[in-house]
């Protein structure tokens, strides 16, 4: 493929995607291809001094602000600093026709052209009322011509096609999008001309086939058939991304008022279209661990996720491979015939194609132990726990009172007990302490726990009912879960960790505030396809003390 086609393509990868903003003669034009907002340059500083104010670095970012103001010199009146800056693009059907404006907000016009010209970019205005930079430090390949109009400088290169007042976007229209969002970027992918999409598709098809024919060291003819439907079903999924692609819409927002970082993209496939049917599709599925029990949770993990047909077909292979070669290494004939019937049991979860699973750690308590509780999904839950329990008849006589059957119950479910405290590693039984793990096997799942409130964790675990729910969920409390952090560095003698973390938690969460040490990921379906982190600014501070010192010490 021709190093041009490629560079086509990288730049319709680019520019190409969502946004619901029109220019000022939207009627006779079509939706923007892509509109980019930032804060005005006060909002951006700002911005960047609280969030280096709590990684450590507000000398740097005082600093930094000061170079600025230096270097805009006059900037009340050449810059505007108080109004958004922006980028309004659209791609042609030619694309060789594509525009490009990046709107910059200006104070006076004649000190806009003085402050280019103090940085070796002179510009000279033409009888249209359009500029013609010429950079005298940095050679430019293209023309750069700009405009001024509604209180902004339209700065587009190669033609001044754009620069006609016709096709001046209205910057109050415009940059209307963001909110308060830091930064924020709108595509329509909708809006790329079906010729780029053919071009896309074409290079995409070539690198998959490429990737499928590949055979990895050791890889057998199984897990090269997995690998290869992988890659095809992914392949699959990015092109209906190109061919039914809608909206794509991402922003960075500093929160200063309820003190966190979030990030978010959000992503919507085309009206009716099959793409969009399937991301609706994700927020329908239910997991039958949305109700384990979080209170005073310092981690928690959900996942739900279903692979699609031919994935799922080409795992079973896989799967019968590695349960032959973990079936050889059963030291006698009675192990491996016991063992072939537990994993007979989990056969039907292995090959159904669905992910469901769950955990929650709870704590710390007052002796800063720990309880753990979680699961997994199961097809056929009744064959498992009689698997269990045979199993367990291979055990050495002397060890088979370890598990305890039908030591409690919850409803209908019996709950056994494992008395393995004793092979807890020095790190887990720290964070634990010396508890059984309790595990009980209901038709459709397995749930265990452990811990000084274990018992009671299974039992309201095991009454949760399924519900609607992201297909992933990653919540930790890093001031809760700063003291097994702690104990773990301690149980391995690791004292310069261990004063290293406690010294973070008390400059970070030194005040106690409740909820100030978050830290979340989430994915979820719906009418959008929305990925969402969320960072509080003392998590911040956390990371960034432990980091910072680790890095002084490298030193």
């Amino acid at each position: 493929m021709s190093a041009r086609l490629l560079a086509v393509f990288g730049v319709a990868v680019v520019i190409a995607v969502p946004a619901p903003v029109r220019c000022a003669d939207a009627e006779k034009t079509k939706p923007p291809t892509a509109v980019v907002r930032l804060k005005s340059i006060d909002g951006l500083l700002d911005d960047f001094k609280y969030v280096a104010k709590h990684a450590g670095f507000a000398e740097e970012a005082n600093q930094i602000d000061g170079f600025l103001k230096a270097f805009l010199g006059d900037k009340e009146s050449a810059i505007d600093t108080k109004r958004p800056i922006g980028f309004y693009g659209a791609i042609s059907d030619d694309v060789i026709n594509s525009d490009g404006l990046i709107l910059l907000p200006v104070g006076d016009e004649q000190a806009f052209v003085d402050l280019l010209g103090r940085f070796g970019f002179g510009a000279k205005k033409g009888k249209d009322d359009i500029y013609e930079g010429e950079s005298t430090n940095i050679p430019i390949p293209v023309p750069i011509y700009f405009r001024i109009a509604n209180k902004y400088a339209y700065v587009t290169g190669r033609t001044k096609a754009a620069l006609e007042k016709k096709n001046l976007p209205d910057p109050e229209k415009v940059l209307a999008v963001g909110g308060t969002a830091t930064a924020y970027a709108s595509f329509n992918l909708d809006q790329i001309p079906d010729g780029l999409k053919q071009v896309a598709n074409g290079f995409l098809d070539l690198r998959l086939a490429e990737e499928q024919e590949k055979k990895q060291p050791g890889e057998t003819k199984a897990q090269h058939a997995l690998r290869a439907e992988t890659i095809k079903g992914v392949g699959q999924q990015m092109q209906s991304l190109i061919n039914e692609g809608g909206n794509l819409v991402v922003y960075f927002e500093v929160d200063q008022k309820n003190k966190e970082l979030a990030f978010e993209a959000n992503f919507r496939g085309q009206q009716r279209s099959k793409l969009a049917a399937q991301i609706a599709q994700l927020a329908q599925s239910q997991t039958l661990f949305a109700g384990l029990p979080s209170t005073n949770s310092a981690l928690k993990l959900l996942l739900h996720w279903s692979f699609p047909e031919n994935i799922r077909q080409a795992f079973e292979p896989v799967i019968d491979e590695g349960v032959q070669n973990l079936l050889r290494n059963a030291q006698d004939e009675t192990q491996r015939t016991q063992a072939a019937k537990f994993f007979k049991s989990l056969e039907p979860t292995f090959k159904g194609g669905e992910l469901d699973a769950g955990v929650s750690l709870m704590g710390p308590d007052s002796e800063k132990q720990y309880t753990i509780v979680g699961g997994f999904k199961l097809k056929e839950g009744m064959p498992v726990e009689q698997a269990i329990r045979d199993l367990a008849q291979l055990l050495p006589e002397r060890d088979r009172g370890i598990i305890k059957f039908n030591a409690d119950v919850a409803g209908a479910v019996k709950i056994h007990r494992a008395d393995v405290q004793g092979l807890f590693n020095p790190e887990v039984r720290a964070a634990l302490g010396d508890n059984p793990i309790y595990f009980a096997v209901r038709p459709d799942a397995f749930l265990a726990a452990s811990g000084p409130d274990g018992l009671k964790a299974l039992k309201t675990a095991l009454n949760g009912q399924p519900n609607s729910g992201p297909m992933v969920h990653f919540e930790v409390a890093l001031a809760s879960l700063a003291p097994a952090m702690i104990q773990i560095a301690k149980a391995r003698g690791e004292k310069d960790a261990q004063e290293l973390i406690q010294k973070a938690v008390q400059e970070a969460f030194g005040k106690g505030e409740k909820g100030n040490d978050i830290a979340r990921v989430t994915f979820t379906g719906g009418p959008t396809l929305k990925a969402r982190y969320v960072v509080k600014t003392e998590a911040l501070t956390f990371f960034a003390n432990i980091y910072r010192t680790r890095f002084d010490a490298a030193k």
